[in-house]
């Protein structure tokens, strides 16, 4: 507690020391020979000072060199390796204190099994240089436990207590230039590449949660948050890295969800958007998805869910015409999708009655390429991730909010496999259901979804199968009949 005080603290201790002596006992050496020793141990009593460490943050900064606070850091908080960065400040005016900031070059010990840890102790409340508490929660956000410093007050009495602190508005003070401190300090270190590299992989997801916990912090956390995307590669990449890949006159931001960055891939949405030149954020875990919902829009660019109902990619080449050209498109668009709406339309009701209790409507989709379906959710609807994380926290909270999670499928009206269902519904053929059911389960599948009944789909894809192999077959017997009466 008196580490740092600056009256020199004495220990009145016992000190050993040994000394080479001749042994009495020993016979006398011969001539020419040194005389056997023995060692002989020698106790003295004397004052020892106990707080030689001094307190570095009450120099002046430009007076303390990068070794020093290295070192400071290692000896203090029992690091290994050099701080990623450090910042060292005083603030002057309602509130008096000094701070010595450090961010760890690994994640401390008791965080790397829990994100938030209750053994994490982030800042030490100093009073006067004499130590008071390292417990303070509302001196510094949970989202920044990882952080390791000092903070000295001048102000406070030496017996303040966490209600004295409540009561005054010294603690908010406080706080709020921590935290712009500590961000400063981020934003120097995201400068570095190397650095920012090893900052984001150990420490990336606390900027998300700070993000969802803290949204007066947001923007100021937004260009701190990185994703994978579909142009990314197996790096991944910040919120302003998109931005500037953007194609001209793109007004929005694009993500998926998924469990992985792979399953991600999956999503029938994705290739419709690269097709057209967009790229898409992953989301690949609930943390994500929050935090990118908290950041709502980046830059001006709004940031949308491409499993959301109502969600179209944007028509660049439309957008950028001239009033004549763009009306003419819009038009003509306008007349292709009343066409096959009224084309399939009697699939659509068809569809909703055959997978009933699964979908809670079926509708033609304006954003699909190449897959034939795929299932989205309403504005306020919950992706498969999401569902399975708030599943997780028991029963009783997925059977509530169940019933806002039931999906929208979208079907492809240009896509062969709904062109020849269309034709077999309005034929009344007898393995119509059996593949309306397929094609759900795929789009579940292709979209994260779990599926309800694996065995059952194992099953339909076993029997489309055995139909295929045995069209071929009796095309070959066919042929091979038709050859023989030739001859």
């Amino acid at each position: 507690y008196s580490e740092f005080v600056t009256f020199p603290i004495e220990l009145y201790e016992e000190k050993v020391d040994y000394k080479q002596v001749p042994d009495p006992d020993a016979p006398a050496p011969a001539e020419g020979e040194a005389p056997k020793m023995k060692t002989e141990t020698i106790r003295t009593y004397d004052w020892e000072v106990v707080n030689k460490q001094k307190p570095l943050w009450m120099r002046n900064p430009r007076e303390v060199n990068t070794t020093e606070y290295s070192e400071f850091y290692k000896s203090t908080f029992y690091g290994f390796e050099d701080p990623l960065g450090h910042t060292h400040f005083s603030v002057e005016g309602q509130v008096e204190f000094r701070a010595l900031l450090y961010i760890p070059g690994t994640v401390p010990f008791e965080l790397s099994r829990n994100l938030f840890d209750d053994k994490s102790k982030p800042l030490r409340l100093y009073v006067k240089r004499v130590f008071i508490n390292d417990k303070f929660e509302e001196l510094y956000p949970r989202w920044l436990t990882f952080v390791r410093g000092v903070v000295d007050s001048q102000d406070l009495p030496l017996n303040v207590g966490r209600e004295i602190l409540q009561k005054s508005k010294m603690l908010n003070i406080m706080n709020k230039r921590l935290v712009r401190k500590t961000l400063d300090l981020i934003r120097d270190i995201k400068e570095d590449e190397e650095k920012w590299a090893t900052f984001t992989e150990n420490y990336g997801r606390y900027m998300k949660v700070g993000i969802v916990e803290d949204p007066d912090y947001k923007d100021d956390l937004a260009p701190y948050v990185e994703f994978f995307s579909t142009s990314s590669g197996e790096k991944t990449t910040s919120l302003q890295g998109y931005v500037d890949r953007m194609l001209e006159g793109q007004q929005k931001i694009y993500y998926v969800t998924g469990e992985t960055k792979k399953q991600a891939e999956m999503v029938p949405a994705v290739e419709a958007a690269k097709k057209k030149g967009f790229e898409v954020l992953f989301m690949t875990d609930a943390l994500d998805e929050l935090a990118i919902q908290g950041i709502a829009d980046f830059n001006e660019k709004t940031i949308v869910d491409l499993g959301k109902d109502g969600v179209e990619l944007e028509d660049l080449e439309a957008a950028s015409a001239d009033e004549e050209t763009k009306k003419a498109k819009e038009e003509a668009k306008k007349k292709e999708q009343e066409q096959l709406k009224e084309e399939f339309s009697s699939l659509c009701e068809w569809f909703e009655s055959a997978l009933e209790g699964k979908v809670r409507q079926v509708e033609l989709s304006k954003k699909l390429e190449d897959a034939p379906a795929m299932l989205v959710q309403g504005a306020y609807g919950m992706s498969p991730t999401m569902q399975r994380y708030m599943a997780s926290f028991g029963n009783a909270q997925d059977q509530q909010m169940g019933g806002m999670d039931q999906a929208k499928l979208e079907i492809n009206p240009k896509h062969p496999i709904i062109v020849a269902l269309n034709k077999k519904v309005a034929n009344n053929e007898s393995d119509a259901v059996e593949n309306a059911k397929l094609i759900y389960d795929l789009a579940a599948m292709t979209g994260g979804y779990s599926i309800a009944d694996p065995a059952q789909f194992a099953k339909s894809v076993q029997k489309l199968l055995q139909d295929r192999i045995a069209d071929e077959d009796a095309q070959a017997s066919g042929g091979a009949a038709e050859v023989e009466v030739v001859e």
